[in-house]
């Protein structure tokens, strides 16, 4: 596989978010990152240097000389869509076959026993129309104290008897899966990586979607079946970073990520 990339703004925009990579690709002078949310504020690609924007995004270097990218969410920071500091991707194809890399860490004074702590740190998100609800189709996270994933399809496509065609659907109206999640500890590196072909169609329309993810090597999620949303008002992107959905943090969720790259088959 190689590192996926696009033509977007007239620029080829690479895949590769790794903790070693500048926020400004050298070789075209812009970034590859479509977009920054932190702070309920947005900072475009065309806005982003080197120098990122402290103390919500950041390199470190950790104890053994290798970078990271830090993701901070503050109690104090504003709120847009819940608390959230997030990197957006710019919009990737469907009907290819992916692997996206992550290799994060939780900071060591993380705290799981927080009400308000649950979390996503990696989503794939469309572009909703009236009437559809806008969840992310597949998203990984944190919740008390282990790792989730989970893929959201919306029961009045999986049902639909053509193809394509206009649908609508409630915030709880999704087919139901049941991932077994994953107990993980503060202040160690944990590797994820995603294997999925994106589709957006029904097995009985020709869908051929499924994802595999492996934890730290081991296989953890086999799922057969559509990962993205049909008939959207534009193409899906993936988000990383930390989202806490479940309410105004009390401390500070800090998020480290070493790796954070895709490639394509």
């Amino acid at each position: 596989m190689t590192t996926y990339s696009v033509v977007a703004d007239g620029a080829v925009r690479k895949f590769d978010f790794d903790g070693s990579t500048p926020f400004v690709d050298p070789a075209t002078g812009q970034s590859d990152m479509h977009d920054w949310l932190y702070n309920a504020q947005y900072l475009q690609y065309y806005e982003i240097t080197n120098a990122g924007i402290s103390p919500w995004i950041s390199k470190v270097t950790e104890a053994d000389g290798t970078q990271a990218t830090r993701f901070q969410v503050f109690p104090s920071d504003a709120q847009i869509y819940n608390w959230r500091t997030q990197n957006s991707n710019f919009p990737f194809e469907p009907y290819k076959t992916y692997r996206y890399d992550l290799e994060f860490k939780l900071d060591p004074s993380w705290q799981f026993n927080m009400a308000t702590g649950d979390g996503l740190l990696w989503q794939t998100k469309g572009m909703p129309k009236t009437g559809q609800y806008g969840h992310a189709v597949m998203s990984m996270g944190v919740t008390g104290s282990n790792l989730y994933f989970s893929v959201l399809y919306p029961n009045s496509a999986l049902n639909a008897t053509t193809w394509p065609t206009s649908l609508t659907w409630p915030s709880n109206d999704y087919a139901a899966t049941n991932f077994p999640t994953k107990p993980i500890v503060a202040g160690r590196y944990y590797k994820v990586s995603i294997e999925f072909f994106a589709d957006d169609r029904p097995p009985q329309f020709g869908g051929q979607g499924y994802v595999n993810v492996y934890l730290d090597g081991a296989l953890w999620i086999q799922y057969k079946g559509p990962n993205l949303h049909p008939d959207q008002n534009g193409p899906h992107r993936w988000d990383f970073g930390w989202y806490n959905w479940g309410g105004q943090p009390t401390s500070t969720r800090s998020i480290y990520f070493k790796t954070a790259h895709a490639y394509v088959k």
